[in-house]
């Protein structure tokens, strides 16, 4: 199950500000499941131009368990 949070007005910082993870003047600890890519310590990400279109390649690496 996934938290939803939506952007109200921090009025004490005069700015806009997530339910959940706060702004950078004041962060919250946010959501409390694992983040979907919190698994994987990189990745190496390509894009190259083709004649007729794109080509994408991404390799992650896994975290050891």
């Amino acid at each position: 199950m996934q938290r939803c949070g939506t952007y109200v007005w921090n009025a004490k910082w005069h700015t806009m500000e997530s339910t959940i993870y706060g702004h950078p003047g004041e962060p919250k600890a946010g959501a409390s499941n694992a983040m979907p890519l919190a698994r994987f310590s990189g990745a190496n990400l390509g894009l190259n131009f083709e004649p007729q279109g794109l080509s994408a390649k991404a390799v992650f690496d896994r975290k050891p368990r």
